[in-house]
């Protein structure tokens, strides 16, 4: 069964908001060869398909694996290596920095730790439908629109 996920506002307004300064870098420097401005919108285009191409679409469970679904490849986590999965209320997280990863361009993705839960992995798109999944050794964060769905599609599948 897949589970949709969708931009959370903040997430919306950074990617637009960065997707216009790298048009407005690169248009610049094409109009304007003298300005090296074209550099930097270059540097910025890089991040944006980046981010883009990593950004989870949706998640699925099938053939005995959490999938997430990506534009650029997948990542799976075995469903027998999951201890736990339970909705997180973003208030459960306490103080977050990202470690290594993005924050808010078509996503939230990569190292995070929390004063909480301590570190995991996100591959969320909404801080308001969070599920954490635990495994012996590693915590991932995601975040399907349909958490309850995804929960309950979860237990019926361990």
């Amino acid at each position: 069964m897949r589970f949709e996920t969708k931009l959370d506002t903040f997430g919306k307004i950074t990617s637009g908001c960065i997707v216009l300064l790298t048009l407005g870098l690169l248009y610049t420097g094409f109009v304007d060869p003298a300005k090296p401005v074209y550099v930097g919108g270059a540097i910025l285009l890089v991040v944006v398909l980046i981010s883009l191409g990593l950004s989870p679409r949706s998640y699925s469970i099938e053939e005995g694996q959490l999938i997430i679904h990506r534009l650029v490849g997948q990542k799976r986590i075995p469903l027998a290596s999951i201890t736990a999965a339970r909705h997180l209320d973003r208030s459960e997280l306490g103080i977050v920095m990202r470690t290594m990863g993005i924050g808010g361009l078509f996503g939230y993705i990569g190292s995070f730790h929390s004063s909480k839960i301590g570190h995991y992995s996100s591959w969320t798109t909404n801080r308001d439908s969070l599920v954490l999944i635990e495994t012996a050794d590693k915590k991932y964060m995601i975040s399907p629109t349909d958490y309850d769905g995804f929960l309950r599609a979860f237990q019926q599948a361990k």
